[in-house]
């Protein structure tokens, strides 16, 4: 299914979808096409383009898997947030840290 459709679902085939997405979750069926990525190279502009080291590695995936991914990954996040399951010096990938500060303050210390 093209992304584009995805915004433009009505409430009765969102909800279709919706229940669809929490069935494959609540018993661990995805098919098994969405299990599976594209790597795709990713020439970064600058530098030799016959260097492996000027590529970054893209995966590419479907788009109602990844629709998956982003909510349980908001899920994830949310009750690790809400425990207090990180310390307060992981940073990285963290919306409002920044790694800088502890280098920073790591500098400081030493």
């Amino acid at each position: 299914m093209p992304v584009e459709l995805l915004k433009y679902l009505s409430e009765e085939a969102a909800g279709s979808l919706c229940l669809l997405l929490n069935t494959f979750l609540k018993f661990s069926l995805p098919p098994t096409e969405w299990r599976t990525l594209k790597v795709v190279p990713l020439y970064k502009g600058k530098g030799a383009v016959t260097d492996c080291d000027n590529y970054r590695a893209i995966a590419i995936m479907a788009p109602i898997p990844k629709l998956i991914m982003s909510i349980i990954n908001y899920r994830l996040e949310k009750v690790s947030e809400d425990r207090s399951l990180r310390t307060p010096t992981q940073c990285g990938f963290r919306a409002h840290h920044c790694g800088d500060d502890l280098v920073l303050a790591l500098q400081a210390v030493l």
